[in-house]
């Protein structure tokens, strides 16, 4: 496996979101913490236990309404009203049919880094390309981490 070279842009955190519409449809019971409500849940294939562990936590019969195999498949699906989904920050916040479910923190996800070959790391055109696609990122890191 070869090395690569280059550097973190930023740093990046996921939220829970789902539509207003379905914020709206159950607030009352995603205002209670001890009932045992069922909540709907937008999961991954890859989650072997179906709704998240956090959802699961507060709501324990929480359960997976839809499962995806992609980011833009969960997207789509939340803000249909499917059932609350996890995001990345820079996903949810600005789709204006989307809201942060409350009472859930904003937890770290994947890291951004731009990355070459380390035999390409002295090109000039590739390091001003990494600069101007690191400053971008860097220029827009709220975004990312959830500001």
């Amino acid at each position: 496996m070869t090395p690569l070279f280059g550097r973190m842009a930023t740093g990046q955190r996921r939220a829970f979101y789902a539509s207003k519409a379905y914020l709206r449809i159950h607030e009352e019971a995603l205002s209670k913490t001890s009932d045992p409500v069922e909540i709907a849940c937008v999961t991954f294939k890859w989650w072997d236990q179906g709704a998240p562990k956090e959802i699961r936590d507060r709501f324990p019969n929480a359960y997976a309404s839809v499962v995806c195999d992609d980011m833009i498949a969960l997207h789509a699906a939340v803000r249909a009203g499917l059932g609350i989904g996890r995001m990345p920050c820079f996903l949810g916040d600005p789709d204006p049919d989307l809201e942060r479910v409350p009472g859930f923190e904003l937890a770290r996800y994947l890291d951004i880094w731009i990355l070459t070959h380390p035999d390409l790391k002295h090109v000039e055109r590739i390091r001003r390309f990494m600069r101007f696609a690191a400053d971008a990122f860097k220029a827009n890191a709220g975004l990312y981490l959830g500001r």
